[in-house]
């Protein structure tokens, strides 16, 4: 085998310069380099997407999340506070409670979800940083809110506006008939301390209040969920998960759930993973039809070599050993070319992480993520698909060939 790789080496670049033979090979192997570096931008731009629909969706959804397992709400009780104590090293949590209200000012109305929070939902998501008018401010006693940016523009709402209130309804619960119109909703009047901005959905989504509001609108004190942050950066997010189920089985059995982030919003990661395989599976096919191109390369450069096939035949080299030379010749060549590719498409992408090469909008760069996953991925691929292409090559060199001089 090391004869083998040794004859391939010398024929991946002639001494007496590449023929016209080789140089189709080399066109070939630029094509699969230019395929590698796409495949590997592609994927970074999916990497980034992803990202970004994390970083959109962190208003709404935390780290984790523990939801009752039937129903929408659920009662705080001291034994599940005594369940959670010992994760309170590592994890903040936040108690919520999420229902859907109608908000009316000045004649105009929007359906959309209250979302009531406790003092610590700032120690679970990153609120400051969100709002992008006014301040992420909760006070109960001033009845203020935080509304979305697609909310304020539908309603006409201004930050700090104490002059014209804007009022949430919500229907009360129960059954019957209802005889009096004024008695079906629990109604609150609030004022706007800040609007965040996020995507169109969430914007038109999310009216956030105390967590007291929401429970004084709803009648009740139970809780839709408890949020969670995980503060301690070198625990594993999927192991924290599951010790959080073990322990609220065993006190709780049958009551809660546990959801991670991607788990909370795995029907936009469902789409964005078809959308990733769907891309993969496009560039692959273009990757393939470049290796039929090098395959065809390699049948001339064998051919192009029978004199020399004969004489190693001749003094004694097995056919498996020349078949081995073509083989390894092969997957060198592509190699190489899926390495430079590869170092090409980081090449591309970091410089647009720099310069913005591509805006998906005015100011806004199309968001791109380096992964060595994805790095393993685009190599494995593309040598293991050369290598199998190579290795039909390879079979061109037969008894019948060498005998033909």
């Amino acid at each position: 085998m090391n004869f083998s790789l040794y004859i391939a080496k010398r024929y991946v670049w002639p001494k007496k310069g590449a023929q016209s033979i080789h140089w189709i090979a080399y066109i070939s192997c630029f094509a699969i380099g230019i395929a590698s570096a796409l495949l590997f931008i592609v994927l970074s731009a999916f990497e980034g997407l992803t990202s970004l629909h994390l970083k959109h969706t962190s208003i709404a959804d935390p780290e984790l999340k523990i939801l009752p397992q039937t129903g929408k709400f659920f009662d705080w009780s001291p034994s599940l506070e005594t369940c959670l104590a010992p994760f309170s090293k590592d994890l903040n949590f936040s108690k919520v409670v999420e229902s859907q209200v109608l908000l009316s000012f000045k004649n105009k109305k929007h359906t959309c979800f209250l979302k009531g929070v406790d003092a610590y939902y700032s120690k679970v998501i990153a609120t400051d940083s969100l709002v992008q008018y006014g301040d992420w401010d909760l006070d109960p006693k001033q009845h203020l809110v935080v509304v979305g940016n697609g909310i304020a523009n539908t309603l006409g709402l201004g930050i700090n506006s104490f002059q014209n209130p804007l009022r949430l309804f919500m229907p009360r619960a129960g059954k019957g008939v209802i005889t009096d119109p004024s008695k079906a909703f629990r109604k609150a009047s609030c004022y706007v301390s800040g609007i965040y901005r996020l995507t169109n959905d969430l914007d038109q989504k999310y009216v956030f209040s105390d967590l007291s509001i929401a429970q004084s609108l709803l009648g009740h004190q139970k809780l839709s969920s408890i949020d969670i942050k995980i503060t301690n950066s070198h625990l594993d997010p999927k192991k924290i998960k599951q010790e959080l189920i073990v322990h609220l089985s065993k006190s709780h059995p049958n009551l809660f759930r546990v959801k991670s982030r991607e788990e909370l919003n795995d029907h936009l990661y469902k789409m964005l993973n078809i959308e990733r395989l769907g891309a993969f599976a496009l560039i692959t096919l273009v990757i393939i039809i470049a290796l039929f191109n090098f395959v065809g390369a390699m049948a001339m450069i064998i051919s192009d070599k029978k004199e020399h096939l004969q004489t190693l035949y001749n003094m004694g080299a097995p056919l498996h050993s020349l078949r081995y030379i073509f083989l390894f010749l092969g997957v060198i060549m592509v190699s190489v070319s899926a390495f430079i590719g590869v170092l090409l498409g980081w090449l591309l992408v970091a410089l647009h992480q720099e310069f913005t090469l591509l805006e998906i909008a005015v100011n806004i760069p199309y968001p791109t993520e380096i992964e060595l996953l994805n790095l393993g991925l685009v190599l494995i691929t593309v040598i293991s698909l050369g290598a199998m292409a190579c290795l039909v090559s390879s079979f061109s060199v037969s008894k019948g060939l060498l005998e033909e001089l």
